[in-house]
C-alpha cells in the first residue's frame, strides 16, 4: 500500500511538474501568425509631430549611435524585461515569447520608430497624469503602458469600433462611466477624466479576475469574451496563457503588445531610438468657463495659440466650450495665462461675440450679418451732425433685404465713419448694428487695431416701408394741411411739455467694458467737466470702471448754467 501511494505521489509530483513546465514552454515558445495588431500602430507620426507641446515643450535628442544596433538575442530581451519587474519593482508579469519578440521588433522597425519617438515627447506630459489616476486608486503603475498601445497617445485617436481617446473607451462604457458624450463635449478624450476612469475600470476588473494579464485582456474585449474562453477551455482557468488560443484574435496579442510597449518605453536607446528631453517645464492650471466660449475668442484676447488650447483641452470637439452660470466647464491653461485670463474674462466673452453667438431667432431670407431691423444707426446714418463722427455725404443705397415683417424692406446704405478718441471695432459695429467681421471684411483691415481719424466704411440697415417712399412722405405732408392751426400750436406744446419732463428727470449710465468719460459724455450729448461735476469727480481725474453708476446731467440744467453764465458776463459789462 505504501508503494502504491508513493508511487501515486510521485505520478501527481510529476504531473504537476509536467504542467508548470508546459505552462513555461508555452508562453516560451508560443507562435501565433493569426494575430491582429492593435490600431495605434498604423498612427500616422508625422501628425502627432505637429503636436504643439511636442514643437514647443520637447528636444528629440539624436542618437549617438551611427551604426545599425543589432537585434538582442532572446536571453537579453528575457533579463531585460526581468530587470523591469525586479529592478523598476513591476508587479505585473512580463513573460518572454516569440509573440511578445515580434512586437517589440515592430515598435523597434524603421518603419515605426519615429512614432515612438513621437510618443516618447508626449510622454513627458502624459506620464504624471496616468501615474496619478492609477496610485489614486491603488493600481500597478505600469498600467500607465496600456494608452500605447490603445492610442499611440493621440487624445483624438478614434478606432474603427468608434472608441475614442487615450484610453479608448467606446460610447455605451464611457457614459456608462458618467463621461459626458455629446455634439461639443467628448470626456473620453479628457486626459485627466479619462485617466481616472481607466483606472477604475481596471481595478473592477481585477477584482473579477484576481490576475493582472486576464484584467488587461478583459480591458480590450471585454468580460464577456474573457469568460466565454474560460469556458471554452475547460473553466476554472485563471491564467491568460492558458486560455490564449480560445481568445478573439485581436486580444491574443494586447497583452503582449502590452509587454512590448513596457519594453520599448524603457529600452528605447538601446535600440537607436532618440529620446525626448524637456525644453521646458510645462506648468498649467485650470479655471472654469460659466458663459459659451470659442478657442477662437480666447486666444485672441490672452495671446495663446489656439494649438494650445486644443492640446490641453482635446475634449471640445469642435472648439467651442458649451460653459453657462448652472454647469460650468473646467479649461486648462499653460500657468503664465491663467491670471491673463481671469483679468480678461468679460473683454474674452464679447470679443466678436455676434460672430460666435448662438443665434436666438433667424428671420427667413435676413443674412445672419444683418443684426438688427430697426437699429437706432440707421437712423444716425442720416444726422449730417459731425458730433456722432458720421460723413454721410457719401452714403448710397447699395440694395435692400426684405424684413420679415409684413410691407416692410430694410435698405442698406453705406456710411462712412470717422474714428474719434476712445472707439473700437467693437463699439462702433455695436453703435450701427453690424458686427466687427464685417467691418474688417469692408475695410481690408487685417487686426482689429484702429487710429483715430481713421476713415471707416459701415454698411447700415434701416427699415422701411416696402411702398414708394416719396408717396409716403406726401401723404404724411397732406395729412399735416388738413389738421388745423390750433391742434398742431397744442401739439407742439405737448411736446415741449414732454421734452421738458424728459430733460428734468435725473438720468444714470452703468459703465460698460472698455467705455471712458469721453465717450459717455459724447452719447448723451453733455460734456465731460458736466459729467465729473454731477458725480463728484476731481478735475484732473479720468478714472473709471465697468460696474460704476454715472449720473447724467440734464440737459436743461446745462441750458440754463449757460444763461446764468451770459447773464453774469453781461452784468458786468453794465458796471
Amino acid at each position: 500500500m505504501k508503494k502504491i501511494a508513493i508511487s501515486l505521489i510521485l505520478s501527481c509530483g510529476a504531473l504537476t511538474s509536467w504542467a508548470q513546465s508546459s505552462l513555461l514552454s508555452l508562453r516560451d515558445s508560443i507562435q501565433d501568425n493569426d494575430i491582429v495588431s492593435p490600431t495605434s500602430f498604423e498612427t500616422d507620426y508625422e501628425e502627432l509631430q505637429k503636436n504643439w507641446y511636442i514643437q514647443n515643450y520637447t528636444d528629440l535628442i539624436e542618437s549617438k549611435e551611427s551604426r545599425t544596433i543589432s537585434t538582442p538575442s532572446d536571453q537579453v530581451y528575457i533579463e531585460r524585461l526581468k530587470r523591469l519587474q525586479n529592478e523598476m519593482g513591476f508587479e505585473i508579469e512580463l513573460p518572454f515569447n516569440n509573440v511578445v519578440k515580434s512586437y517589440i521588433e515592430m515598435y523597434t522597425s524603421s518603419r515605426r520608430r519615429r512614432l515612438v519617438e513621437n510618443m516618447l515627447g508626449m510622454w513627458l506630459y502624459y506620464e504624471p497624469i496616468f501615474e496619478e489616476a492609477l496610485a489614486k486608486e491603488g493600481m500597478p503603475l505600469e498600467l500607465k503602458y496600456l494608452p500605447i498601445i490603445e492610442s499611440a497617445l493621440n487624445p483624438n485617436a478614434v478606432s474603427p469600433a468608434g472608441a475614442a481617446g487615450l484610453w479608448q473607451f467606446i460610447l455605451s462604457t464611457g457614459r456608462g462611466m458618467g463621461l459626458e458624450v455629446n455634439s461639443l463635449v467628448d470626456e473620453r478624450r479628457d486626459t485627466y477624466k479619462a485617466s481616472q476612469k481607466a483606472a477604475e475600470f481596471l481595478k473592477s476588473l481585477y477584482k473579477t479576475y484576481d490576475d493582472w494579464s486576464l484584467a488587461i485582456a478583459a480591458y480590450n474585449c471585454g468580460p464577456g469574451n474573457v469568460n466565454k474562453a474560460i469556458r471554452r477551455s475547460g473553466g476554472g482557468k485563471k491564467d491568460y496563457w492558458e486560455i490564449y488560443n480560445y481568445l478573439p484574435r485581436e486580444t491574443r496579442g494586447y497583452v503582449p503588445a502590452f509587454i512590448a510597449a513596457a519594453y520599448v518605453m524603457n529600452y528605447h536607446n538601446e535600440h537607436g531610438i532618440s529620446a525626448a528631453l524637456a525644453k521646458k517645464p510645462l506648468l498649467t492650471d485650470t479655471v472654469h468657463v460659466s458663459r459659451r466660449l470659442h478657442f477662437d475668442q480666447i486666444s485672441k484676447v490672452i495671446d495663446l495659440e489656439t494649438e494650445a488650447l486644443k492640446t490641453l483641452n482635446p475634449q471640445y470637439r469642435k472648439e467651442i466650450i458649451p460653459g453657462s452660470p448652472v454647469k460650468p466647464y473646467v479649461l486648462i491653461l499653460p500657468s503664465k495665462q491663467v491670471y491673463s485670463y481671469l483679468m480678461s474674462e468679460n473683454t474674452i466673452g464679447q470679443y466678436e461675440e455676434e460672430t460666435y453667438a448662438i443665434r436666438e431667432t433667424a428671420e427667413p431670407g435676413v443674412s445672419r450679418d444683418f443684426v438688427r431691423t430697426d437699429s437706432v444707426a440707421a437712423t444716425d446714418s442720416t444726422n449730417t451732425s459731425s458730433d456722432n463722427g458720421v460723413a454721410v455725404a457719401s452714403a448710397t443705397t447699395k440694395g435692400s433685404v426684405v424684413d420679415a415683417n409684413e410691407g416692410f424692406t430694410s435698405k442698406e446704405e453705406v456710411i462712412i465713419h470717422e474714428v474719434r478718441r476712445g472707439e473700437t471695432l467693437k463699439s462702433i459695429a455695436d453703435k450701427y448694428g453690424t458686427n466687427t467681421s464685417r467691418i474688417k471684411k469692408e475695410n481690408d483691415l487685417t487686426s482689429n487695431t484702429i487710429n483715430r481719424g481713421q476713415k471707416l466704411q459701415i454698411t447700415v440697415y434701416k427699415k422701411v416701408l416696402a411702398d414708394d417712399n416719396n408717396s409716403s412722405k406726401k401723404s404724411e405732408s397732406s395729412t399735416k394741411r388738413v389738421e388745423s392751426p390750433k391742434k398742431e400750436k397744442n401739439s407742439k406744446a405737448d411736446k415741449r411739455r414732454e421734452r421738458t419732463k424728459k430733460e428734468t428727470k435725473t438720468k444714470s449710465h452703468t459703465v460698460k467694458s472698455g467705455e471712458s468719460l469721453d465717450r459717455i459724455a459724447r452719447k448723451y450729448g453733455v460734456s465731460v467737466n458736466e459729467l465729473k461735476k454731477a458725480n463728484n469727480i476731481k478735475k484732473n481725474d479720468n478714472t473709471i470702471h465697468p460696474g460704476d453708476k454715472i449720473k447724467i446731467p440734464s440737459k436743461k440744467s446745462k441750458s440754463s448754467s449757460k444763461k446764468k453764465s451770459k447773464s453774469k458776463k453781461s452784468s458786468k459789462k453794465k458796471r
